[in-house]
């Protein structure tokens, strides 16, 4: 059964070539709570998430929902059936993806939900806090 590994919120993502066919995602400055300058308003940051135990037949999906249960962001089904796992065994295989979220909008402060979802079953949520911080510069 598939598992999320990890689940990280970013301001950015940088992709380098780190060999032949082979790149590594850096992740830059990580964050634990969404802070617009102000409330409602549009969004911008990078979400970084590992599976585990993950086959090339399978669909994942990322979604927001707001603090009252709204979708405010969903990607289109992703399959698998491109990535190359080499001879790693089934058990281990895992992906790691990186998502450039754009102007997702934030209606409201409060608690959203990311839910992570393989062939339409929800196998991970994590709660993203949001708010509007004092004297951001």
């Amino acid at each position: 059964m598939p598992e999320v590994m990890s689940f990280i919120i970013s301001e950015g993502v940088r992709r380098e070539n780190i060999g032949i066919a082979k790149s590594a995602d850096w992740i830059i400055g990580p964050v634990q709570i969404l802070s617009p300058f102000s409330i409602p308003s549009n969004y911008s940051f990078f979400t970084t998430l590992a599976i585990y135990e993950i086959n090339e037949s399978e669909i994942i999906k990322l979604m927001f929902k707001s603090p009252d249960g709204e979708i405010v962001y969903n990607t289109t089904d992703i399959p698998l059936s491109n990535i190359e796992h080499g001879n790693v065994p089934e058990k281990y295989r895992s992906v790691v993806f990186s998502f450039d979220i754009r102007n997702m909008h934030l209606k409201e402060e409060g608690i959203y939900t990311a839910e992570i979802f393989v062939d339409d079953v929800l196998i991970g949520a994590y709660k993203i806090p949001v708010c509007v911080l004092e004297n951001q510069t």
